[in-house]
């Protein structure tokens, strides 16, 4: 008998089809009450399904994995060097440009705010709910000559951040094309209108809304509430034993107030302070149950949801602090990843947004059919691979007469060797001999057969091999040096 067949019995007080009802069935139907009401009352702890991009960016304080993600994205982006460039639209040559007012503000955006703090709320911003927005705020400059003024141009001066729930883009009608931003705390607040040139934007795509972004938690909202409803399921069994220990059974039909009398006695003796004694008639009888912890076991379910909203966001477990299954090799082939297929588009796309926005506000680094000013992020320590492993992988290649010497150099980025016909020589490692050769040594003239004669005759013919290429090396060095000598002359 199921659940909803005891609760008719009980409404229709039928004490006859309550005799025949085991105490497992009891105890099935008060367990499945018991999560009921609490899914009902209870709710308040729970995630609801974000409406609202108040309830998105609410999510990194109420989910373990979404704060990690967020912030480890964040955190990696904030932390990297930029610069501004100089770019040659034809040949695609850069020239750094050291110093400039938009460096210095995105160095410091306003009095209150350092470019981490601001790079790193811009990037959570947008991983919560796809949008992230600072206002522009400029300076007017003016030169007069008498009373006239000769030129006024207006500099951005400072970036705030503006939460991405205050902010809504309203676009012209009967068009697409962004009109406006409308700021507005709170429904019915007073609302204030924005220029297109008054925001920095940046969004991730939404292929269902233009005008808005989709956060990476979005594709994982129901694996986020799955797992903070398990969550919060093992801290009421574990902590408030939310499951009963017991149950008193009586074969007598209860009327409903006598049912509610007991209830209150019962509940007068366990919240009531120092020992009593529970006395309770009607031939109540206590019978104890046993859970077994299995039943409540979600450390699988637990886990596969991480996995989905690690997914979503592009992490990687190591950077989240998974340590348990990483090894050497195992971690840096992780972060290699996360820095090439996560951080490296999300830095693209933050300076897209900067060098459309934000750029162009100053005159002097417009474009032109010729030049392009960008700011850029400088990325080759994110991607730049592992030392040992370059330096393994060019001696191997070395070794084998595949590199050069000066092209082994480059790689190991060390100073390669000015003269080119030493530079462009190929060697290979003596040590190598074909299998064949190993097992039937070749006859020589003038040589014994034997392996030992033959071998000893090889290790003489290769250190004169190697004498004179030590003396060849040496002849083009002294060479190449009394050129330079008497080039200075």
């Amino acid at each position: 008998m199921g659940a909803r067949d005891i609760e008719k019995a009980i409404q229709a007080d039928e004490g006859d089809v309550l005799k025949g009802i085991s105490n497992t069935d009891i105890i099935k139907a008060a367990q499945s009450a018991a999560i009921t009401m609490d899914t009902l009352y209870d709710s308040v702890t729970m995630i609801q399904q974000p409406k609202y991009r108040e309830d998105w960016l609410a999510l990194y304080k109420q989910h373990v994995w979404t704060n990690a993600c967020v912030l480890a994205k964040a955190t990696t982006v904030a932390k990297l060097e930029y610069g501004l460039y100089k770019v040659n639209r034809r040949t695609k040559e850069k020239e750094r440009q050291d110093a400039h007012p938009l460096l210095l503000l995105l160095d410091y955006p306003n009095p209150q705010t350092t470019y981490y703090d601001w790079m790193e709320l811009q990037v959570m911003h947008l991983e919560l709910t796809g949008n992230s927005y600072s206002e522009i705020v400029y300076e007017t400059n003016e030169t007069t000559a008498g009373k006239k003024t000769v030129v006024r141009n207006s500099l951005p001066k400072e970036l705030w951040t503006i939460r991405p729930d205050y902010l809504t883009p309203i676009p012209k009608k009967g068009t697409g094309e962004l009109d406006y931003w409308l700021f507005q705390v709170r429904k019915y607040a007073n609302t204030k209108k924005f220029g297109v040139d008054e925001i920095l934007p940046f969004g991730y795509t939404d292929p269902t809304n233009p005008l808005f972004g989709m956060g990476s938690a979005t594709a994982a909202i129901d694996d986020i509430r799955q797992d903070n409803a398990m969550a919060k399921w093992n801290l009421d069994f574990f902590g408030d034993n939310l499951t009963p220990q017991g149950v008193f059974t009586t074969e007598a039909t209860l009327q409903p107030w006598q049912a509610q009398e007991y209830a209150e006695q019962i509940k007068q003796f366990l919240v009531g302070s120092g020992r009593k004694v529970l006395v309770l008639g009607k031939g109540l009888a206590w019978e104890m149950m046993s859970t077994n912890p299995k039943d409540v076991d979600f450390l699988a379910g637990r886990a596969e949801n991480r996995q989905a909203v690690l997914a979503a966001f592009g992490v990687p477990p190591v950077k989240v602090g998974l340590l348990e299954h990483a090894k050497y090799d195992n971690y840096g082939l992780q972060t290699d990843a996360f820095h090439r297929d996560t951080i490296l588009p999300l830095t693209r796309k933050l300076e897209g947004s900067i060098n459309l926005w934000l750029v162009p506000r100053f005159p002097d680094l417009q474009r032109t059919d010729d030049t392009d000013f960008l700011i850029q992020f400088d990325v080759e320590e994110l991607i730049a691979e592992d030392q040992d492993r370059v330096t393994d992988r060019t001696v191997k290649a070395f070794d084998r007469g595949w590199l050069t010497i000066n092209e082994a150099l480059g790689e190991l980025n060390k100073p390669k060797i000015e003269d080119d016909a030493i530079g462009d020589m190929r060697f290979i490692d003596n040590r190598l001999i074909t299998l064949d050769a190993a097992i039937n040594p070749p006859e020589v003239d003038g040589m014994s057969n034997s392996l030992d004669d033959t071998g000893e005759e090889l290790v003489k013919n290769m250190r004169a091999l190697e004498g004179h290429i030590d003396r060849e090396v040496a002849e083009r060095v002294k060479a190449a040096v009394a050129k330079i000598k008497k080039d200075l002359e």
